[in-house]
Formats: structure tokens, sequence, C-alpha cells
């Protein structure tokens, strides 16, 4: 009975630590940053003390100093495209309406002036 007690409890103290290893690599965090079109050398192999961190979790984190400028240069450069885009898009809906109110202006001030000169013309 002590046997299989003991059998137990180091095959479950195994499992727990198979576990506690797999939950500190730092796999998935390369593979989602080498999506990114980064370098995986980057990327630790198991988490390490984040406390030096300025973004990233400051606790175990698969996160470098490197890797932290990196994204937030990666993202900083994405914003500003998309900012651009909608800028661009924003500034196009407005020279379009500007264009339509002056050629609707224009229309007013010139039937304005007909009917001003032929009032002219009668007196």
């Amino acid at each position: 009975m002590k046997l299989i007690l003991c059998a137990f409890l180091c095959i479950s103290l195994l499992l727990i630590k198979v576990a506690v290893v797999k939950a500190l690599s730092c796999s998935n965090v390369k593979y989602a940053y080498t999506t990114k079109g980064f370098d995986d050398g980057d990327v630790p192999k198991s988490a390490i003390s984040g406390e030096h961190l300025r973004i990233c979790e400051r606790g175990l984190t698969c996160c470098t100093e490197e890797m932290e400028h990196k994204l937030s240069t990666h993202s900083r450069a994405e914003f500003d495209k998309l900012l651009h885009n909608t800028i661009g898009e924003l500034k196009d809906i407005f020279e379009t309406h500007t264009h339509r109110f002056d050629g609707k202006y224009s229309l007013v001030y010139i039937i304005c002036n007909s009917l001003k000169s032929r009032i002219t013309a009668r007196q």
C-alpha cells in the first residue's frame, strides 16, 4: 500500500513538474512573434523575470526589452499607417463635398448676377 502511494505521489509530482515546465516555455510566444516577421532569436526559451520591462508583464514573462522595442515600433508604424489612410479617406470626402458645394454656390451666384443685371437693365 505504501509502495502504491509512493508511486502515485512520484507520478503526480512528475506531472506537476512537466506542467510547470510547459507553462514556463516560451514556444507559443515564439510562434506569435515570428508570425509578425520578427526573429525568433529575440524570444527566450523559457520565462524570465520581467522586472525591468516597461510594457510587458513584470513577473515571469517571455518578453525581453528588445522584443518590447520591436513590438512597440511595429505597433506605432501600423497605427500611423492606419491613421494616414483614414485621414486620406476623410480628406477625399471633404474635397468631394467642397466641390459639390462650390458648384451649387457658383450656380446660385450666376443666377443672382443674372437677376441683378436684369433688374439693373429695367431701371
